[in-house]
């Protein structure tokens, strides 16, 4: 029994191996994409640049300021105002009227059976004229006037019909953000490397753009309208396949948030985005089990380095891999944590799944945007646009 418990720690290494090497490594490994300056850009088509936003006054102007400044020739922006109680009325009012390309959609009430989120994302899409919706939070940040351009150039392809983006936080000096940066990392890796290999599972709604059209034809939001968030990885995970779904990490295309600022205040979020993985596809969550799980076991088998000197040998290999593989990884998607951190890091991650994940399986009660939203949801819902 002793004997086969060390080949379960072996396996579990083999399956971190394989995923680090074959799956990340391909990403890691593939070609760098070239400067936006190099490339031939002639995709023009109309763009809908669509953000759901519920009291996010403080970070709408600043918003605004970035997208009315995009190098784009034909796109509108189209602001869904999610029963704000905060200035946000009023300054969308004053904005709509002395910028041409704003839309802006409000709603009033709840509508029933629909989670807010995706009832906004929702209105925002079918106010919408034009095919090629690209979406962003409030309290983003597109880091280039190229943003548009950058991320609608695979729609060029007619297969297309899905475009992942990278969205990092911005750096602050304390340590939750130094573990809310690898993380956001390390989740982008594995979306982007799986997706590299036509595999793509999630995308997430800080930058992500789709064809209006398809969306529709796929239900939309209909099969998880109640779920508490799901809005983009759900999505992308039930409706991306090998050929319509592409992947932009050029520099131009990097849209930046503001990253939580308590342990506290992360974890709720994280919660909310790990109780939508319980509803991914059934392939993808045993590729997933199969990735978190082997994590999972290698750490668990120092308990046992004592008495099987090997297993020291094997977690050292998988660190080295760890580290370099990260290394070669952060030159396609940068972020502001130092590759000596990693082995700390990758520890904490070790510990984030054992908690977070406890937590996102038993409650029932998930934060969005400090609203707390239950599944069923009651009151009656009504809209406007300006």
């Amino acid at each position: 029994m002793v004997l086969g418990l060390l080949w379960v720690f072996i396996i579990a290494f083999l399956i971190q191996y394989f995923f680090w090497i074959v799956v990340f490594g391909r990403f890691a490994f593939a070609s760098q994409p070239l400067p936006l300056s190099c490339v031939e850009l002639n995709f023009t088509k109309g763009v809908s640049v669509i953000v759901a936003a519920h009291n996010e006054y403080k970070h709408l102007p600043a918003l605004l300021a970035c997208l009315l400044e995009q190098d784009y020739p034909n796109y509108e922006i189209i602001i869904v105002n999610d029963r704000s109680t905060d200035r946000s009325l009023h300054y969308l009012q004053q904005a709509v009227a002395e910028h041409e390309k704003l839309k802006v959609v409000h709603i009033y009430a709840q509508k029933t059976d629909f989670h807010p989120k995706k009832y906004a994302l929702q209105c925002g899409i079918e106010a919408a004229q034009y095919e090629y919706l690209l979406f962003t939070d409030a309290d983003c940040r597109p880091q280039s006037s190229q943003w548009i351009y950058s991320m609608v150039q695979p729609f060029n392809h007619s297969n297309i019909k899905i475009i992942l983006g990278y969205s990092p936080y911005f750096s602050e000096k304390k340590v939750v953000n130094l573990v809310v940066q690898y993380e956001t990392f390390y989740t982008a890796l594995q979306y982007f490397a799986f997706a590299h290999i036509g595999k793509a599972y999630m995308g997430v709604g800080r930058n992500l753009a789709y064809r209006k059209s398809y969306f529709l034809s796929q239900n939309g939001f209909a099969k998880d309208a109640k779920i508490t968030g799901g809005d983009d990885d759900l999505l992308v995970g039930r409706i991306a396949n090998s050929q319509n779904t592409a992947y932009v990490h050029a520099p131009e295309s990097l849209v930046y948030s503001y990253a939580p600022t308590t342990i506290r205040a992360w974890i709720t979020q994280k919660k909310r985005h790990l109780s939508a993985g319980k509803r991914y596809r059934s392939r993808h969550l045993i590729s997933l089990a199969f990735l978190q799980g082997s994590m999972l076991l290698s750490y668990g088998s120092l308990f046992a380095v004592y008495y099987y000197p090997i297993i020291a040998a094997l977690f050292a290999l998988r660190l080295m891999l760890l580290w370099f593989l990260t290394y070669k990884a952060k030159q396609k998607l940068p972020v502001a944590f130092h590759i000596g951190y990693v082995p700390c890091l990758d520890f904490i991650y070790f510990c984030y799944l054992i908690i977070v994940g406890l937590l996102a399986l038993f409650s029932r009660k998930i934060k969005w945007n400090n609203k707390i939203v239950e599944d069923s949801l009651t009151k009656p819902s009504k809209t406007s646009s300006s």
